[in-house]
């Protein structure tokens, strides 16, 4: 475990919940004002893969993991 995700006051189970799309399972730590060194609480995000790239690409998805993983699900 990375010593960013042991010292962000994230509980284990909040790291597999995306907070943007609710999607289940790895999740990766965002910072939210882009800066890689302001490692306090409020600056960061629980966000899975794609919700990840979408902050970073400002190109958001057209259908969301949640909705893929209700489609193959179903």
């Amino acid at each position: 475990i990375s010593p960013l995700i042991r010292d962000s006051g994230f509980e284990p189970n909040e790291l597999t919940i995306c907070s943007k799309c609710g999607w289940f399972g790895y999740c990766e730590v965002h910072h939210i004002d882009r800066d890689t060194t302001n490692n306090v609480r409020d600056n960061l995000a629980v966000l899975c893969p794609n919700c990840h790239t979408d902050e970073h690409s400002g190109k958001p998805r057209a259908i969301s993991a949640t909705t893929i993983a209700n489609i193959i699900e179903n």
